[in-house]
Parts: C-alpha cells; structure tokens; sequence
C-alpha cells in the first residue's frame, strides 16, 4: 500500500515532505512545535445531510429543477406541443409537400 501511494505522489511533493522531515528532526530540540508536521491530518467525510444539502444548493444555483411538479410541467409541455402539431398537419391535408 505505502508503494501505490508513495508512487501517485509527485517527486516535488515527496522532495518537500522530505525537507519538512529533515527540518524537525533537526530543530525539535529547540523547538517542539516542528514536529506538528508528524501529526495526521484529516478531514471528517461529509454527512449524508451536508452533502443533500450541497446537492440541493447546486441544484438550485443551477436552474434545475427535478421535483415532481417540474416533471409534470415537463409533461404537459410536451404534451402541449404534440396536440400543436397534430393540429398542424390535420390543417395541411393529405398531400402536405404541395405548397400552398
């Protein structure tokens, strides 16, 4: 596992840890705070309501709309546009290529 990692990072980023590591090694008699640096840092993974929330939030930004009224306005819509067109070609008769 240490491998696969330390293989996907950058040969400047691995050349940095090293500096850091090098850096409190030498200076944590004098100061302790360097070796702050050793402490794992993680971040908590987002809750199933914070990323609801998130998704809710972009979606809104984004004008999309996905709720069921959005579906049934969709619907009729289309709907609306298949009568229009129903009606349009009815209007043209059978022979629709001949121009009028």
């Amino acid at each position: 596992a240490f491998e696969r990692l330390n293989e996907a990072v950058p040969s400047s980023q691995q050349e940095n840890w090293w500096r850091q590591e090098e850096t409190a090694l030498k200076d944590h008699v004098h100061d302790p705070s360097v070796m702050d640096i050793f402490e794992i840092q993680l971040t908590k993974a987002p809750t199933v309501h914070g990323i609801e929330l998130h998704l809710l939030q972009a979606s809104a930004t984004s004008g999309m709309h996905h709720g069921a009224a959005s579906w049934l306005t969709h619907g009729l819509v289309i709907k609306e546009a298949e009568i229009v067109l129903s009606i349009s070609r009815k209007a043209l008769g059978p022979n629709p290529s001949d121009l009028k």
